[in-house]
């Protein structure tokens, strides 16, 4: 996994005043307990699926606004490992400023495709509408800069970039442009996103020859 820029930016916001932070952890956590009568082969187990967050604010003297930064992991065991990296996942590692000028980040976080989206279908996300090839639900991106402007009127955009080597689902290794903008006011909601991604690594067969194509893809929704 490759998180170098989440690592030091997480790493440049603790060495900036950690003791001075403003600090909250928060988290959700699912959890049952199953027993599965299959006559000879029984199974059961404890089953948890959960996030637990470490969320930072703190003023710098001379920044209009505040630093912020985020570590959240994922807790899930639904894969059966018995290794602690097996039910452990990384999820958002970031840091930035925000203030009346927006949000500004970098590290380990969503696409604003996904979050925009995510505001409407909530768990089904963008998982039936990017298709084959947009970051969709639930994946995170390595090495991201993002911007989130603040609310006018009901409107708002944001916009990310992701640099080379970003990626955890091993789709490609090129960069991706990503744009959502927002409108929203009492019970309407309109969102627009796109998205492209460059150097996209996809295997492909035809008959019994199976090669790897590399392309761009780009990635349109709007709801």
């Amino acid at each position: 996994m490759k998180i170098k820029t989440s690592i030091l930016a997480l790493s440049v916001a603790l060495a900036a005043g950690f003791s001075q932070a403003e600090v909250t952890i928060s988290g959700d956590m699912t959890g049952a307990a199953k027993y599965d009568d299959r006559g000879s082969s029984n199974e059961d187990g404890i089953y948890i699926d959960g996030t637990v967050a470490l969320d930072g604010k703190y003023q710098i003297n001379g920044i209009n606004g505040d630093v912020i930064w985020r570590a959240s992991a994922g807790l899930n065991n639904a894969s059966g490992g018995s290794e602690f990296n097996d039910w452990v996942s990384l999820k958002d590692a970031y840091v930035g400023l925000s203030g009346s000028y927006g949000v500004a980040r970098v590290g380990r976080m969503m696409m604003p495709s996904y979050d925009a989206q995510d505001q409407l279908f909530t768990d089904t996300g963008l998982g039936s509408y990017a298709g084959d090839y947009g970051l969709g639900q639930g994946v995170r991106v390595n090495n991201m800069v993002r911007y989130d402007s603040p609310s006018l009127a009901g409107f708002n955009v944001s916009a990310a970039y992701a640099f080379k080597d970003y990626a955890d689902d091993g789709d490609g290794d090129g960069t991706t442009y990503d744009v959502a903008a927002k409108y929203k006011i009492a019970g309407l909601q309109l969102d627009g996103t796109y998205q492209k991604r460059n150097g996209v690594t996809d295997e492909v067969t035809y008959g019994s020859v199976t090669n790897n194509n590399t392309f761009d893809s780009e990635t349109y929704y709007g709801g």
